[in-house]
């Protein structure tokens, strides 16, 4: 049975649930499954979650050269983030000579192709992994702004269309997108560029492009929104299904967004309404349900088809920290207004 509404019993169900989902180290997702973790932490009390994350960066340090198939996908910002509150100087050694390895890649166009599998597309994927690591890493090497920003700006040119939305993928050799308006896509693309806006210093060049680019797609994201606070896997076509992780996403966006003072609170009206949703996606056991299943890039009939059962570190991380930055938004705006929100 799915709960209409959450309690602390639900929550930490999910929390424990994190360390039972595949851990591949590394894979597409998985610094979602480190915002869980962290997340986890945070709305529980336990620092056993952090400490999990912490153990896989350090299994990651320990194997590091030569580099593995989807190495490309470490959460770097996340491991970083770590090596800083552990005080890990060789962490903070091995993720910026990882940094240098993904410099190193081919570049069309100016963005960067890391894939293993598909090595002429560009992916809205990894918005939310390289320029927020690189971003973070200004602060040793301060050249990785440049880098950081150049890199998402260009990633984002081309993926990005006139509606604000983002396409799944970007063919280097046909020139051309793939035309398809992913649900978690849109997710990754605001995660990426407001990990790297928080990062980059005030004033910095191109610090406002990344701005208006995530109001774009966070608007054009809330006028598709479902009554039920969701979206379909394709956000522009009803005739695929509704699912679930879209809405966590959002929620950890917009919420963060408007702590940041990047949108303003009237968003608040369409988090709420995405916060339902993720209430209402949770089994009784903590299971995040309804997510979508590995997806690659493929016509609309195509992720039309993909299977909603994913338990991953994207579905159960996501959910998680929307759970987190829900709460802390919720408190912010309470303490502004002297009033009850979000009910």
């Amino acid at each position: 049975m799915v709960l209409p509404a959450l309690n602390r019993e639900i929550v930490e169900r999910a929390a424990r649930l994190l360390f039972n989902v595949e851990w591949r180290v590394w894979y597409f997702g998985g610094n979602a499954g480190f915002w869980g973790l962290e997340a986890a932490s945070t709305l529980t009390g336990d620092d056993s979650y952090t400490c999990f994350a912490y153990g896989l960066a350090k299994a990651w340090c320990a194997r590091r050269t030569p580099q593995r198939k989807y190495d490309q996908t470490l959460p770097g910002l996340e491991c970083l983030e770590l090596a800083r509150r552990f005080s890990d100087a060789q962490l903070v050694e091995a993720v910026i000579g990882h940094a240098e390895w993904l410099s190193a890649h081919e570049r069309v166009e100016g963005a960067w192709l890391t894939d293993d599998d598909y090595p002429r597309l560009i992916w809205v994927d990894t918005l939310s992994i390289h320029p927020p690591f690189l971003a973070a890493l200004g602060e040793y090497k301060r050249e990785y702004y440049d880098v950081a920003c150049e890199l998402l700006l260009n990633h984002a040119r081309l993926l990005q269309d006139d509606a604000g939305l983002f396409c799944h993928t970007y063919n280097v050799d046909t020139q051309t997108t793939d035309g398809v308006h992913w649900g978690r896509g849109q997710g990754w693309a605001l995660m990426g560029l407001l990990e790297t806006w928080k990062r980059l210093p005030d004033g910095f060049s191109g610090r406002d492009e990344i701005a208006s680019r995530f109001r774009r797609c966070l608007e054009a994201l809330e006028a598709l929104q479902t009554p039920e606070g969701g979206w379909h896997t394709v956000v522009d076509d009803p005739e695929s299904y509704t699912e679930s992780s879209t809405a966590a996403f959002y929620v950890i966006a917009a919420s963060q967004a408007i702590t940041h003072g990047l949108i303003p609170r009237k968003h608040y009206t369409y988090i709420k309404r995405a916060w339902r949703a993720v209430e209402n996606s949770f089994s009784g056991d903590g299971r995040y349900l309804g997510v979508s299943e590995d997806t690659w890039s493929g016509d609309k009939q195509y992720y039309r088809s993909v299977p909603k059962r994913s338990f991953s570190t994207w579905s159960q991380g996501a959910a998680l920290a929307a759970i987190k930055e829900y709460i802390a938004l919720r408190g912010l705006l309470n303490g502004r207004s002297g009033k009850a929100l979000g009910e």
